[in-house]
C-alpha cells in the first residue's frame, strides 16, 4: 500500500532581529574591502622581500638585552638557592593521577592466626614464606607456609619444615584453617612458589640451592608426594617462577633465581624433573655476575630479573650461547637493561593495569615502577606509572587489582592498605612481635596471609566494598 501524503503551505513564524541591519549595511559600505597582492618567488613559497634564502625561515627575537655582570651574579645566586628545592620536588616522583575520580574502598579484616607446632624457637629473628594452592572449599584455598632463620653465617643447621594448612567449614558461617601436614626438609626454605597451571604442585627453594617439588591431593590432604629434590649447585634460591612450555601439554618449567648470579631452568614433566640449563647473568662492564634478588617470567623464552643495584634486566634465552665450562654447562642469555631504580629490587609482580599485562617492580624504599609487557617494553625504557609508598624500608608489599590498592606487611602484625588514587591509608593493627617478611594474596583475591611474626602467620578476609 502506497503512502498518501498531503502538501500544505504554512506561513513563516519568527522573531524580529535585534540587529540593526540598516546601520550595519551603511558601515560596511563606508569601509569597503581592500586587497593586496602577495609577492611570491618562482618556487611558489611565500617569503619576505628581505629574505635572502628560500630555505627554513627564522625570525629574530628582539627586545632582549644582554645581562650585566651584576645581573648575572644575582641570577646565579638565585639559581643556587632554588636548585636544592627543585631537586627535592623532583625526588617526590610522578604524581599518580586518574581521570576517574570515583573512590573505592577495600575491607581487610583479621580472620585467623596460624602457629606451627615446632617453629624455630632458637632463632629470635625469623623469616616467613607462604604460597596458596588450589581452592579446597568454596573460595578458600589450601595454604603452605615455612619459617626459617633470617640470618645464616656459613651453613644452615636448623630444623626446617613446610606446613600445609587445610581450610574447613566446621561452622557454616566461618572458614578456619587447620594444620593438615608438616613435612621436614634438610635446610631452611628461602622461597615457595605454586604452579599457576596446576595449583596442586608447588616448589620450595632452600638457602643452599636445593630444590623441592611436591604434589598435593586436594581431595586427600594427608597425601603430599615429593616429586623431586635435587641440588642446583648455584647458591641459594631467592625466587622462582613457573612457565608453560607447551600450551596443550601438562608439562611445565620452573626458573629459579640464585644469589650467585645464575638462573636455572628445570623441565617438569608428569613423572620426571630435569635440570635443563644454567644461565649466567653477567655484568660485562664489571666482569662479574649480577647480584640477583627476584625473577618474573614473561613467556616461554623471556624473563625479567631484579638486581641488588636496582637494575631491571630483560633476559632472552632463545639465542643463548653455550659457554665452555668443565664443571657444568653454562649459557649466556641476551641481556637488555630497561629500568633502573634507586635501591635494591625487592619484588617483581605481574599485574593487570589499564587492560594491559604489566610487571610491577618494587625496591626496598617502597618505590613502584610499572612497565607494560609488550614489544615496546625494552625500547621505551620508561615506566607507565611510578608510585612512592610512604613506608619504612624493607616493607613487603603486594598489589591488588589494577594497581588500585597496595597492601603492606608491617612490623608487629600491622597491615597497611594504601589507595593509590588519592593516597588514602588504612591500618589494621595486631598485637604480634617481629617484622613481616612475606605477604601473599590468593588467586581470587579473597584472602591475604602475612608473616612470620614470632612463628605466627595471620590470615585476613579481603572484600571489595564496591
Amino acid at each position: 500500500m502506497e503512502p498518501n501524503f498531503t502538501l500544505t503551505s504554512n506561513s513563516v513564524d519568527g522573531f524580529r532581529s535585534t540587529w540593526d541591519v540598516e546601520g550595519a549595511e551603511k558601515e560596511v559600505q563606508s569601509r569597503g574591502i581592500s586587497t593586496e597582492t602577495i609577492q611570491t618567488n618562482e618556487r611558489g613559497t611565500n617569503c619576505d622581500e628581505n629574505s635572502s634564502s628560500t630555505a627554513t625561515q627564522t625570525d629574530k627575537i628582539t627586545g632582549l638585552k644582554a645581562l650585566t655582570a651584576d645581573e648575572e651574579s644575582k641570577l646565579n645566586t638565585w639559581l643556587k638557592r632554588i636548585l636544592p628545592k627543585v631537586e627535592e620536588e623532583l625526588n617526590y616522583g610522578v604524581t599518580y593521577v586518574e581521570a576517574d575520580h570515583t573512590i573505592k574502598s577495600l575491607s581487610v579484616q583479621k580472620h585467623q592466626i596460624l602457629e606451627a607446632k615446632n617453629s624455630s624457637e632458637a632463632e629470635k629473628v625469623e623469616k616467613g614464606v607462604a604460597t596458596w594452592l588450589s581452592v579446597a572449599t568454596q573460595n578458600a584455598p589450601t595454604l603452605v607456609t615455612s619459617i626459617s632463620a633470617a640470618v645464616h653465617e656459613s651453613w644452615c643447621d636448623h630444623s626446617a619444615q613446610i606446613d600445609i594448612w587445610i581450610p574447613n567449614r566446621s561452622d557454616p558461617l566461618r572458614i578456619t584453617w587447620a594444620l593438615g601436614k608438616s613435612i621436614p626438609v634438610k635446610v631452611c626454605i628461602e622461597s615457595l612458589a605454586v604452579n599457576p597451571f596446576n595449583r596442586d604442585i608447588f616448589a620450595g627453594g632452600t638457602i643452599t640451592g636445593d630444590l623441592y617439588i611436591w604434589s598435593y591431593q586436594y581431595n586427600n590432604p594427608e597425601i603430599v608426594s615429593e616429586l623431586f629434590v635435587g641440588s642446583s649447585q648455584c647458591g641459594g634460591i631467592l625466587g622462582m617462577d613457573w612457565i608453560k612450555t607447551v600450551s596443550m601439554s601438562n608439562d611445565s618449567a620452573l626458573l629459579t633465581c640464585h644469589n650467585d648470579g645464575f638462573v636455572v631452568l628445570w623441565k617438569v614433566g608428569h613423572s620426571t624433573v630435569v635440570k635443563d640449563k644454567i644461565f649466567r647473568i653477567q655484568n660485562h662492564a664489571k666482569e662479574q655476575n649480577h647480584a640477583l634478588t627476584s625473577i618474573c617470567t614473561v613467556n616461554s623464552s623471556d624473563f625479567i630479573l631484579g638486581t641488588i643495584e636496582g637494575q631491571l634486566l630483560m633476559c632472552s634465552t632463545s639465542n643463548a650461547k653455550q659457554l665452555p665450562d668443565e664443571e657444568k654447562p653454562l649459557f649466556d642469555p641476551f641481556l637488555t637493561p630497561f629500568g633502573k631504580q634507586t635501591f635494591s629490587i625487592s619484588k617483581l609482580q605481574k599485574i593487570q593495569y589499564k587492560e594491559r599485562d604489566c610487571v610491577a617492580s618494587c625496591d626496598i624504599s617502597g618505590v613502584v615502577h610499572v612497565f607494560g609487557l609488550d614489544s615496546l617494553m625494552v625500547e621505551n625504557r620508561e615506566p607507565l606509572v611510578i608510585i612512592k609508598i610512604p613506608l619504612p624500608l624493607n616493607q613487603k608489599i603486594t598489589i591488588w587489582n589494577e594497581l588500585e590498592f597496595v597492601l603492606c606487611a608491617g612490623a608487629n602484625g600491622q597491615t597497611t592498605v594504601l589507595r593509590t588514587k588519592d593516597g588514602g591509608k588504612e591500618i589494621v593493627e595486631n598485637n604480634l612481635r617481629g617484622n613481616g617478611t612475606c605477604i601473599e594474596l590468593t588467586n581470587n583475591k579473597n584472602w591475604l596471609v602475612t608473616g612470620a611474626y614470632d612463628g605466627k602467620f595471620q590470615i585476613f578476609k579481603v572484600d571489595d566494598e564496591n
